[in-house]
């Protein structure tokens, strides 16, 4: 893993449904680490743990539920955490530690800010940190995603996602200042993610 910022580490690339390259983003904050998404390489993980461990693990929705998931939580001794709309999509016999329920906005421990923009399912939560640096970091899950340069949404509708709610959400995270935006997946090579301005101009929606 390497620093991005100060206090703010991303995880080794990883996989997802074939053809979607991930990270995890380990972050510090005043009340220890949490690690924003979910790493399912055990070699990551175990580097999680070198560097102190996480209290956390912050979901962004619903699509990330796997059984890695579960494995990081046992390796990390960590809560998972998420909206608490994902619990239906949970297997049976498992459930979030943590379950969130921001109206608009909810102050985590250490000062991380979830906000809640369903449209891409309807439990989609952003999450939002200032590093120690003043650095403001927007995790913005799959609500918006980069595909070979072009940023991009996706509306699951049976997962719950509308049209509506995404173009509410993007209204929304349009308002919220920041200087890195880190989405879950992208699709190519990894852009500069301090150079982009998905916001300016509304993304193509596709229904799925």
């Amino acid at each position: 893993m390497f620093e991005i910022a100060q206090g703010l580490w991303q995880l080794p690339v990883e996989r997802r449904f074939g053809t979607l390259n991930s990270h995890a983003y380990l972050i510090e904050h005043a009340e220890g680490m949490d690690l924003i998404y979910a790493s399912e390489n055990d070699r990551s993980l175990a580097g999680v743990n070198r560097m102190g461990g996480v209290q956390h693990i912050y979901l962004s929705h619903n699509h990330e539920i796997s059984p890695g998931v579960f494995r990081a939580r046992q390796q990390l001794n960590s809560k998972l955490a998420g909206h608490r709309a994902m619990q239906k999509y949970m297997p049976e016999g498992t459930e979030l530690d943590l379950m969130l329920d921001p109206a608009q906005r909810q102050i985590l421990p250490g000062g991380v800010e979830a906000i809640y923009t369903p449209g891409h399912t309807d439990n989609n939560i952003c999450y939002r940190a200032i590093l120690a640096d003043g650095t403001r970091v927007l995790f913005v899950g799959d609500v918006i995603y980069p595909d070979h340069g072009v940023w991009k949404t996706l509306v699951i509708e049976d997962d719950g996602g509308t049209h509506m709610d995404m173009q509410n959400s993007l209204q929304h995270l349009a308002g919220v200042e920041a200087d890195l935006i880190l989405p879950s997946v992208y699709l190519g090579q990894a852009p500069d993610w301090k150079a982009q301005s998905p916001f300016c101009a509304c993304p193509e929606l596709t229904a799925a």
